[in-house]
Formats: structure tokens, C-alpha cells, sequence
């Protein structure tokens, strides 16, 4: 599985703190990653397992045409963000966590 290398050293958080319930979210986990991921976290296998729809009515779905060019295109995010949801929490998907982690700071400078 791709998790990231910090993920898989979370588990050390239930050998420190045995008796703190813990919460495990993800949004496409298959039975076999979810079971991988409660052998990393040392979750008892008796855990609870919730699962919700996709279907998210409190959340707007945008997808716009993107910019050839890169700081262009981070403007236009900035301007869409500060005109249409001011003070509003949203999320920007990019490929990588290097995108995201550019991108996000970026905008925090506009």
C-alpha cells in the first residue's frame, strides 16, 4: 500500500497510550487495507466499522479549466476562494504532497 512512512509509525501511539480509544478515517480503504491498517496502528480486531455514503450534501463539487501557466493558476484559485467562500474551509487536489504543501502556501501568501 502507499502510506506514508509517518503513517506506519503511528502504531506506537497505542504501546504509549493503550487505553485511549482511537479513531482510524479513511475514504476508500478495501477490507484488506483496513485490516493492514489496524495491524499498523495495533487496533484490537475487534474494532467498530463505519461506513457512510460518498454522497456528501454539505459539499460543492468545482471543477474549473486550469491555467497553462502555474502562478496563474494559483491566482485564480486565490480569487475564486476569496470570492465565492470567504472565511469557508475547502479542499484543492493535486497529485502529490509537494503540490499540495506549494499550492497551500502559496495561497496563504495571497
Amino acid at each position: 500500500h502507499d502510506f506514508r512512512p509517518d503513517y506506519t509509525k503511528l502504531g506506537i501511539l497505542k504501546h504509549h497510550f493503550p487505553h485511549i480509544p482511537l479513531i482510524a478515517v479513511t475514504a476508500t480503504a478495501s477490507k484488506r487495507v483496513r485490516d493492514d491498517c489496524c495491524k499498523l496502528l495495533h487496533i484490537d480486531k475487534n474494532y467498530q466499522f463505519f461506513r457512510s455514503t460518498a454522497n456528501r450534501p454539505n459539499l460543492k463539487y468545482t471543477i474549473r479549466q486550469k491555467s497553462d501557466l502555474k502562478e496563474r493558476s494559483v491566482d485564480d484559485m486565490a480569487n475564486f476562494i476569496k470570492s465565492n467562500y470567504p472565511n469557508q474551509a475547502g479542499i484543492i487536489y493535486t497529485l502529490s504532497r509537494k503540490e499540495a504543501d506549494d499550492v497551500a502556501s502559496k495561497l496563504c501568501d495571497r
